[in-house]
């Protein structure tokens, strides 16, 4: 079995010239074509329980133009796994992991780093920060085909820097550069998600706010599933027993983290791991392997 992740569904937009991290809409055409024609795409969540040997496909973060392929699945009749976070629908905020890719998008990674060298706040925390969990996160963006530039601001923004502090950071950067989008564009809404559904597709949580469960104690690990689920569970009248770690690699999440899953009834966990999910993944249900969408 092959598990597929998926984010950016999009065509190129001027206003974001250096935004690369995306799948062109053809370009997705083209994969439900190979994978259909290769092991064939899941068309509901029994043949996944079931270990067949298929394509799992996988959306993370609750992108409003993810509805595009769940459009795209429903008229093969086949099925995916959305993974909503919960926080821009129920705070109205951008997450900040958003954030730092529209920043990039519009400005370049290396005109932001220069902007951050004159940034105080930035300065101070980053330099103290290094020496602490520079070893804890070495392997992070370890993976990616980007440039330098991308690496060094993700990791320092996503991996390093406190999550209030960054939130005050970025927060200013995207009044700074006047990054206008709004939360309902970029999101999908109650609608869209119940609009999955009805397409045949299957809801799961991705946390409230898309940070690293690994730095967080057990009573913000907890707050961050139950509040998505409970939230999930209310606006589409379903179960959500499904979940996907945000940034996904082995040291995103603690063991606590799968213990609190379980106590939050969660049936399956997804992370990112470039291999096949095997039986033995299966049994464990919640460290299933996923692909990048942009190694195929």
């Amino acid at each position: 079995m092959k598990i597929i992740m998926y984010h950016y569904i999009r065509n190129f937009k001027k206003k974001y010239p250096f935004f690369k991290t995306y799948l062109k809409k053809d370009h997705f055409v083209k994969q439900l074509n190979l994978f259909e024609k290769d092991l064939g795409i899941f068309k509901n969540f029994s043949e996944f329980e079931n270990n067949k040997n298929k394509y799992l496909l996988t959306f993370d973060d609750g992108l409003k133009e993810q509805i595009f392929a769940a459009k795209e699945l429903a008229k093969r009749k086949m099925m995916g796994i959305f993974f909503i976070a919960t926080m821009p629908l129920i705070e109205r905020k951008f997450l900040d992991v958003h954030k730092i890719h529209l920043l990039i998008g519009k400005v370049g990674s290396k005109k932001l780093l220069k902007y951050l060298e004159g940034d105080k706040l930035y300065q101070k925390n980053i330099s103290e920060l290094k020496l602490k969990n520079t070893k804890k996160f070495i392997k992070a963006y370890s993976f990616n085909s980007d440039n330098s530039a991308n690496i060094i601001l993700k990791k320092n923004m996503n991996y390093l820097l406190d999550k209030n502090i960054r939130s005050k950071i970025l927060n200013k950067m995207m009044k700074k550069f006047n990054i206008n989008e709004k939360v309902d564009n970029f999101y999908m809404n109650k609608s869209d998600i119940n609009h999955l559904l009805k397409l045949g597709m299957i809801v799961g949580s991705h946390g409230h706010s898309h940070q690293l469960f690994s730095k967080m104690n057990a009573t913000e690990q907890k707050d961050e599933i139950f509040k998505s689920k409970l939230y999930l569970e209310k606006i589409t009248n379903n179960k959500i027993n499904l979940f996907c770690y945000p940034y996904g690699r082995k040291y995103t999440y603690k063991k606590d983290t799968i213990k609190f899953l379980k106590q939050k009834k969660i049936d399956y966990a997804f992370a990112v791991n470039s291999q096949k999910a095997n039986l033995n993944d299966l049994k464990q249900r919640f460290e299933l392997p996923r692909f990048d969408t942009n190694e195929f």
